[in-house]
């Protein structure tokens, strides 16, 4: 990837792949503000990003810029390092950055059949969470389906663990908008196959049949745990699992290895400076021999979900 393409990756895209999302929208959706992501004592949100220019500008720093300027800033990284973290994401479109007028509309693309005003019957919203829960059901709607074919994620193990979700956004747009919803524990994980995002109060860990003696497995997001339920055919009560939901939440295992004694820990992270950072910090937690990187199983892709996307086209699955 060169530099001049980096610069058009959408900043707003690129945040909610590392987990970070909006506070509050102003002008129609023109500013996105943040909690900053540089700044972790940023209790009122003071990064901005404006969509019309994607640009970024940091208030507590003074400092602000490009998609690529985030990510050197953000990973304390070189160009080219910026450049591999960019390239991995898959988010870069020929042509570039191309903001709706108004500003953005993160979910145009898969707007829900029906644009009441109705409130919502699950979840309220708090904390000027940028999306608001309407309705969580079974996965019936057909583009969702769709989604889980192309990615390779038997529907049957799709179904134990996913719902299908509509919401809208909490500044009280009144169109609706569907995705696939992984409950994290506080919020929903969002996502079909033009959005990655949250649905509610933030990210947070998921931890499936904790128990000592279990070998465990952490993944980090749930769909490369849900392939690797399909790849493997196992039955996931027999082992212990852990799905970060962000690379930024890792410093939580370290309470959860303390109570539990897992017999073995198997990570499964990506294959980019992140993934390898993280892997790096999860064995400095274990004990001898209990920690194993499994990242040499997909060597060549990105993540597990994208090994198995690319086992199946093959026609090996």
């Amino acid at each position: 990837m060169r530099t001049d393409q980096a610069r058009t990756i959408s900043i707003v895209e690129y945040l909610s792949t590392e987990g970070v999302s909006p506070a509050h929208m102003r002008q129609k959706g023109r500013e996105v503000w943040y909690h900053s992501p540089l700044r972790p004592d940023d209790n009122s949100p003071s990064f901005k990003v404006d969509t019309l220019i994607n640009k970024w500008f940091d208030h507590g720093l003074s400092e602000g810029g490009n998609t690529l300027d985030l990510v050197i800033k953000l990973k304390s990284c070189t160009v080219s390092e910026a450049l591999a973290v960019l390239d991995a994401t898959g988010l870069y479109r020929e042509g570039g950055y191309k903001p709706r007028r108004g500003g953005i509309q993160p979910f145009s693309a898969f707007p829900s059949d029906s644009h009441t005003n109705r409130a919502p019957t699950v979840e309220k919203e708090r904390d000027g969470r940028a999306f608001q829960l309407i309705e969580a059901k079974d996965l019936t709607h057909p583009a969702l389906l769709q989604y889980l074919a192309t990615r390779k994620i038997a529907l049957t193990v799709a179904r134990r663990f996913l719902k299908e979700i509509r919401f809208k956004p909490a500044d009280g747009t009144l169109r609706e908008f569907f995705a696939l919803g992984w409950f994290n524990g506080v919020s929903w994980e969002a996502r079909n196959s033009l959005f990655k995002g949250v649905v509610g109060e933030g990210k947070e860990v998921s931890t499936i049949n904790l128990k000592d003696g279990n070998d465990c497995y952490v993944f980090e997001g749930f769909m490369d745990f849900l392939s690797f339920l399909t790849e493997e055919e196992v039955e996931h009560k027999r082992s212990s699992y852990i799905i970060l939901n962000s690379l930024a939440l890792r410093s939580k295992l370290e309470e959860i290895f303390k109570q539990y004694n897992f017999r073995a820990v198997y990570t499964y992270l990506d294959h980019d400076i992140s993934g390898r950072t993280g892997t790096e910090y999860i064995m400095g937690l274990l004990p001898a021999k209990k920690g194993f990187d499994k990242s040499g199983d997909y060597e060549g892709y990105k993540d597990y979900n994208a090994w198995r996307m690319a086992k199946g086209e093959r026609g090996d699955s």
